[in-house]
Formats: structure tokens, C-alpha cells, sequence
């Protein structure tokens, strides 16, 4: 059962059943109250702007605000299904399961997004980021969004230069 009391807190019922003749009892025990804001927090999602064929880096703090080392996986989706590759870390490890986060750390979570060659400027692409907790009693996760669009492309015109001779005096 959920109860909101500031913050989000979880409280547990045991319920007993006794039967008593015909009778059913149901008894509610202590609850178990764990406040369960900001245990696993992303930074907030912000957008860009990229051209057909670039790379868009998107950097996001992860903190692990429990109490002890949780286990943390994470997950990024591309609304158009874009290229996308996961790392974490400041070497950028690239992500191949669960990141161990010790209490009260923080770790930078890097997307890199791919604009394919062949999108047209305008469009976007809303890419989400979920980072869940993976404790066995507690369930626990957060999430943001990115907004790339692709941007027109950049042309130059190179026009020749004419060098012309004129005659002294003019």
C-alpha cells in the first residue's frame, strides 16, 4: 500500500487470517516505513541539435542515494531507433550489465546517439534513459528523456577569385 506523506513511503500489511469458527479476522501489523525518494536519481534529460550522419553525446549524472552498494541497470531507447551505445564512468566503460554503485556515489552515464544519413532535417528523436535498482525487497528506478533533431546541413559556396590587370593610374 502506498501512502503519501511528504515523500513517498512504503508500508507493508501482513495480513493474518485466523479462522475463528465462520469467522475471518485481519489483523495489520507495524508498518515498515522506508522513504524511497531520489535512491536511484538521473540528472535531468536536456536536447540538441545534430546534423544527418553526426554523433550527439549526452552526459548524466547517476547517484545511488541508498543507504548501502546497490546494483544498478540501465537501459536507453531511441524513439526512431537510432544507433545509440551505453558507458559509464569517466574512462566511458561501455555498459554490458549491472553497475555497482556504492552508497552515496555518484558515476556519469554517457549516451551516444547516431543520426543516420538519411533522416531529414526537422525530425526528432526522443531518447530515454532508465536507470532501476536491482534489490531484491525494493523496487526502485528513474528515468529522462533527451531530444535530438536533426539540424540543416552546412554549405559552403566557393566562388573564384578573378584577378584582373588593370592600368596604372585607374
Amino acid at each position: 500500500m502506498k501512502n503519501k506523506l511528504g515523500s513517498l513511503v512504503y508500508t507493508t500489511i501482513l495480513t493474518v487470517a485466523l479462522l475463528l469458527g465462520l469467522a475471518l479476522v485481519s489483523h495489520p501489523t507495524t508498518p515498515m516505513v522506508m522513504a524511497q525518494s531520489n535512491i536511484v536519481d538521473l540528472s535531468n534529460g536536456y536536447a540538441q541539435q545534430a546534423r544527418a550522419g553526426d554523433t550527439v553525446v549526452y552526459t548524466h549524472i547517476l547517484t545511488n542515494g541508498y543507504t548501502e552498494t546497490a546494483s544498478i541497470a540501465l537501459q536507453a531507447t531511441s524513439s526512431r531507433n537510432w544507433p545509440l551505445e551505453l558507458s559509464f564512468g569517466p574512462d566511458e566503460t561501455p555498459y554490458i550489465g549491472a553497475i555497482q554503485l556504492e552508497a552515496g556515489m555518484t558515476t556519469t552515464v554517457q549516451i551516444e546517439l547516431t543520426v543516420p544519413l538519411t533522416e531529414t532535417v526537422g525530425v526528432s528523436d526522443t531518447t530515454t534513459l532508465v536507470a532501476s535498482g536491482l534489490e531484491t525487497l525494493v523496487m526502485y528506478s528513474d528515468s529522462l528523456e533527451d531530444i535530438t533533431t536533426v539540424a540543416p546541413a552546412t554549405r559552403y559556396i566557393y566562388l573564384p577569385l578573378v584577378m584582373r590587370s588593370y592600368p596604372a593610374g585607374r
